[in-house]
């Protein structure tokens, strides 16, 4: 790759190659200020990790409460694109097509509840949950556990500990895919030269969302969120 750029890394990953494009549904009820790419496209044909990542993209703002409106499916596809690199290969021929956003007058009461998740790992009380943490799965009675919004943070932090199995509730774009501590590798690539830098996060963040590094010199900035969890 030619040129200057930065990026985070976590970890070096071949590349996989796409089973099928994106399929976006050609409507979805949404709550809240924000559309995740989650909650109007099948992630399903995604590799695991990069799903996790993907599902809470922001591709679009909620209608106004009460009201419907139609978006491209090719637009959306673009801007998760846009926001996450890594996902080219899976929406390069989308095909165009109307979705429909419906966000019901009184969201409160007409919203569907947000999304079910499997956490995949053990989390100890007051750890902020991410999106590497848990996996999209159907809703089991009984197995729900709490989550405690951070508001400092932004981030949901687990009620109590959590072990691999136990379900939460959140909805897309919620879980940050970087949490405060992690290590992360910061590139810089000047023509053919790639340098490298480690770095450790200051605070969560979210897929599309600048991160807050602080080098070994002390130094914070802030860097593009990494394209997959840690």
């Amino acid at each position: 790759m030619g040129g200057g750029g930065l990026a985070l890394a976590i970890l070096a990953a071949g590349a996989a190659q796409p089973a099928s494009t994106l399929a976006f549904r050609p409507a979805a009820v949404v709550d809240g200020p924000t559309v995740a790419l989650g909650e109007v496209a099948d992630l399903s044909g995604l590799p695991p990790d990069l799903r996790r990542s993907a599902a809470g993209l922001t591709v679009v703002r909620s209608p106004r409460s009460g009201v419907a409106v139609v978006v491209s499916s090719r637009a959306l596809a673009e801007r998760a694109r846009g926001l996450m690199p890594a996902l080219a290969p899976w929406t390069r021929d989308i095909a165009e097509a109307p979705v429909r956003l419906v966000r019901p007058a009184d969201s409160r009461t007409a919203a569907p509840s947000p999304a079910c998740l499997r956490l995949v790992r053990a989390v100890r009380a007051g750890t902020v949950v991410v999106a590497a943490d848990v996996e999209p799965a159907p809703c089991e009675a009984g197995r729900m556990q709490r989550l405690r919004w951070d508001r400092a943070a932004r981030a949901p932090r687990a009620a109590a500990d959590l072990q691999a199995g136990d379900q939460i509730r959140a909805a897309a774009g919620v879980l940050p895919v970087v949490r405060a501590g992690d290590r992360l590798v910061l590139q810089v690539r000047i023509g053919p030269v790639l340098v490298e830098r480690e770095v450790e996060a200051v605070r969560p963040a979210r897929a599309g969302e600048k991160v807050f590094v602080r080098g070994a010199d002390g130094a914070a900035f802030a860097a593009p969120t990494p394209e997959r969890p840690s």
